[in-house]
């Protein structure tokens, strides 16, 4: 994520995180899954499952997450990639958006999401007080 706020973009930052997960013990199955995503075109649903997991355990999510982060057009798009499937779509889904969020910020969340987000007022203001 570091990377990313200081406008790394999203394959450099992954190939940041990998440098520095293969530097500690029992890294091999997050890194064989990013190694994956990034070779890895848009997939359904289905074959989310089946290359990636279902997102239960974080390995799966953070390699789904991104894989909608990386095979998405824009934020909304990725974000129902990271949902649309039978795994744990909240982990998912919020991996993918907060990926997002640190590379391109609010505005490219859509209005209409924004309006009806409960609590929108406490989150902005939590979220300029860093």
């Amino acid at each position: 994520m570091q990377a990313l706020l200081g406008g790394t973009d999203l394959l450099s930052a992954i190939a940041v995180s990998r440098a520095e997960l293969v530097r500690w013990e029992g890294h091999e199955e997050q890194t064989s899954l990013l190694d994956k995503v990034v070779g890895l075109g848009p997939l359904t649903p289905e074959e989310i499952e089946s290359e990636l997991g279902g997102g239960w355990v974080g390995e799966e999510a953070l390699a789904i997450g991104l894989h909608a982060a990386l095979v998405a057009p824009d934020f909304a798009s990725a974000v129902r990639v990271a949902v649309n499937h039978s795994g744990d779509s909240d982990s998912t889904g919020s991996i993918c958006g907060n990926v997002l969020g640190a590379r391109d910020g609010v505005a490219v969340i859509p209005g209409d999401w924004l309006s009806v987000l409960e609590l929108r007022d406490v989150i902005e203001r939590l979220a300029l007080s860093w």
